[in-house]
């Protein structure tokens, strides 16, 4: 469905009652909803904090100023335009930017653009290309001053690190340490891991106790492989830890290390819950050791699949009853029986059951974690699916879906090319196959072709229930939120002659009303927002019906309709006043 933070069900009536009442005290009401670029800036920002950032995205880009007209103020965008493509880990748009931009700007603002590709091209797994872009700058950017140059350095050194190419890590740290003699200090952390990965957990853990990092979570994992510290109370300090709520990043490393002595204990349903949760917790900018590769991943699975295996007694080539066995825990055992899945998946003696198997691990990831991070990592962060065709279908299809949802239409073409349709006798699956090729569509440019299919399919295979509509109704949005809101109306009109219930037909009509209202039609607007709030009761004030009525009074206003949008307007503050 629609993000929350655009649909009236979740609006925060609270701010809307203070924008009325304000409104009411001005007497005639200004325009209401105006934003200067300051606010929709403001916006943008809180829309990513919330955890939106292709919404975020997609509302800067749609109000980007123009850099002719205002060199200053666009700058300030773009910063956070780069910002956001590099959470999204849209690698290939932040070189775009530094290729297209950074020659123009000044020698500061070209540094930054430069780091902001090395530092992406490190979080998208590229070692070797952000190693020759950082050596790049150094040889010819030299304005760049000290501390980016630094930064740049110290690139190369997470590169090796990334690499595996631990003599030249080891090298580059040094030459660091005495060119930077005075940030020497900040390096502990770089050095720990540097001779955890040597295998020196002994000397990792010293030059941390010596630096005061003994609490941090590399620190803990020092301590655990070298034997300072138990498992157990290991585990007793990263709980008392993540009782104080940290940073997503922290919490992931802290799983990592929770993980690891849950392993060393033997508990390994346990110890890959730990990386599941570390998985989704991670960022682009989680360094090794806590990074979870997908082959880790698929090694927890198959571990903890294969264990429980045996307790239950299965044999491996007896497909069938791993399949019960898995299918029977879905709902009471979540956990257990992803393990088994995954099992199945890899060792399945009928090429059917793998598919099958991989169909039940796909949407259980799915549905363990929506945001499809550990959908990604198990199947595109993975050494045993070197190429788009090896994934199995099932897994390809929910993943084009996960790239959609964060506009990655580059992925999403490359993954949808060449995978088949669904079996022809299989309707849910092909009207859920048509919706993914209209997505892909739209959202890579042929707004056309994609609105054509989305036409021939509620022509050939309308929805057949609730369910089916909302995913329908989510390529629409999509049409609305790239400003394709004549097309988006076109196909509002053929759904309202589908037999809908009393929900969807109200929201229908706040839909209506969104694109007539962006495309200027505001009379027109007004009718459909006031239909949306009265469509079951002409009196409600729900939370639905009062955003639909505020956007109404909006509408009413910019119409020429004074009177009435006070009249709405003094309604809602009555509705919303605190008892």
């Amino acid at each position: 469905m629609r993000p929350a933070c655009l649909c009236p069900r979740n609006a925060t009536v609270g701010f809307a009652r203070g924008v009325l009442l304000f409104c009411l005290l001005s007497i005639v009401p200004p325009a209401l909803g105006a934003h200067d670029r300051s606010d929709i800036l403001a916006d943008v920002r809180r829309l990513a904090e919330a955890g939106a950032p292709a919404l975020a995205l997609a509302r800067l880009e749609a109000a980007m100023p123009d850099r002719s007209r205002d060199p200053a103020e666009w700058l300030r965008w773009e910063k956070t335009r780069v910002g956001l493509l590099r959470r999204l880990g849209r690698t290939e748009a932040v070189l775009e930017a530094d290729r297209r931009w950074g020659r123009s700007l000044d020698p500061g603002t070209g540094a930054w653009l430069r780091t902001q590709g090395i530092y992406a091209l490190l979080e998208a797994h590229r070692p070797r290309a952000a190693r020759r872009l950082a050596r790049e700058a150094l040889w010819r950017m030299h304005e760049a001053d000290g501390t980016v140059r630094r930064r740049w350095r110290e690139a190369i050194l997470e590169a090796w690190l990334a690499e595996g190419r631990l003599e030249e890590a080891r090298i580059t740290l040094q030459r660091l340490e005495q060119d930077y003699p005075a940030a020497a200090a900040q390096w502990s952390g770089l050095h720990a891991r540097l001779l955890l990965r040597l295998g020196a957990a002994e000397a990792a853990w010293r030059r941390l106790h010596a630096a005061g990092r003994d609490e941090t979570p590399l620190g803990l994992l020092a301590a655990l492989r070298s034997g300072h510290r138990t498992p157990q109370a290991v585990l007793a300090r990263v709980k008392a830890l993540q009782a104080d709520d940290p940073a997503p990043e922290v919490r992931a490393a802290l799983g990592r290390v929770r993980a690891e002595a849950l392993q060393r204990l033997g508990d390994r349903l346990a110890a890959l819950q730990a990386l599941e949760e570390t998985a989704r917790n991670q960022t682009a900018r989680t360094p090794e050791p806590f990074r979870v590769t997908g082959e880790a991943l698929w090694r927890a699975y198959l571990g903890a699949g294969k264990r429980l295996g045996n307790r239950l007694q299965l044999l491996q080539g007896r497909d069938a009853d791993w399949y019960f066995a898995a299918t029977e825990r879905m709902e009471r055992e979540p956990l257990q029986a992803r393990a088994l899945l995954a099992v199945l998946a890899e060792t399945a003696t009928d090429l059917h059951h793998r598919r099958l198997a991989h169909d039940y691990f796909s949407r259980m990831l799915v549905d363990r974690d929506p945001s499809g991070r550990l959908l990604r990592l198990l199947y595109l962060d993975a050494a045993r699916f070197p190429r788009p065709e090896d994934i199995p279908v099932p897994a390809r299809r929910r993943l084009v879906a996960v790239a959609l949802d964060v506009r990655d239409v580059r992925l999403a073409s490359r993954l949808a090319a060449g995978l088949p349709a669904p079996p022809g006798d299989d309707a849910k699956q092909a009207f859920r196959w048509d919706l993914l090729r209209a997505r892909v569509l739209i959202l890579g440019g042929r707004v056309a072709e994609g609105t054509a299919l989305l036409r021939e399919v509620l022509h050939r295979r309308p929805p057949d229930g609730p369910q089916a509509l909302d995913r329908l109704l989510q390529v629409v949005f999509d049409l609305q939120e790239i400003g394709e809101h004549a097309r988006a109306l076109s196909l509002f009109s053929e759904i309202a002659r589908l037999p809908l219930d009393a929900r969807h037909r109200r929201e229908l009509w706040y839909w209506i009303g969104e694109s007539r209202a962006a495309l200027g039609r505001h009379r027109e607007a007004a009718v459909a927002y006031l239909t949306s709030a009265a469509w079951q009761d002409p009196h409600a004030m729900d939370p639905w019906a009062q955003t639909a009525r505020y956007h109404a009074a909006q509408e009413l206003e910019q119409a020429g309709f004074l009177g009435d949008a006070v009249r709405v307007l003094r309604g809602l503050a009555g509705a919303t006043r605190d008892p």
